[in-house]
C-alpha cells in the first residue's frame, strides 16, 4: 500500500485575490480653515465740514458728526478713538486708535 505524508496546513491562502492594479491614493486630510480676516477699522464717523480763518489769522478745520460741529487740531483725541494726525491743505490724516490704522479723508481746496 502507497503511503503519503500527512496533509500540512498552509499558511497561505492560496484562494486570495490579488490586484496588480496600484493601489488607490489615500485621502488627504482637508486643508485647514483660512485664517479669519484682519479686523479693520469701522467707517469714519465724521464728514469734512470745511474750513475758516479765525480773528488771530489761524486756519481753522471743521469736522461734522450729526448736528456737531466740531473745530479740530493736530495731535486731537475724537471719542478716545480717533487721533487727528495732520491737517493740510489737501487731507486730514486721522489713526482709528484701537487698531493704529491710517484714515486718510480727502479735503477741497476753497473751503
Amino acid at each position: 500500500m502507497l503511503e503519503r505524508d500527512p496533509l500540512v496546513e498552509s499558511k497561505t491562502d492560496l484562494f486570495r485575490f490579488i490586484s496588480f492594479q496600484p493601489p488607490a491614493p489615500k485621502a488627504l486630510p482637508p486643508p485647514p480653515p483660512p485664517p479669519p480676516p484682519k479686523p479693520s477699522a469701522p467707517t469714519f464717523p465724521y464728514q469734512y465740514f470745511g474750513r475758516m480763518v479765525d480773528v488771530d489769522g489761524r486756519t481753522v478745520t471743521y469736522l461734522t458728526r450729526g448736528d456737531t460741529l466740531i473745530p479740530i487740531h493736530a495731535r486731537q483725541l475724537l471719542d478716545n478713538t480717533y487721533r487727528i494726525d495732520a491737517v493740510t491743505d489737501t487731507q486730514i490724516v486721522v489713526t482709528y486708535v484701537p487698531l493704529e490704522e491710517k484714515i486718510v479723508i480727502a479735503v477741497q481746496t476753497g473751503n
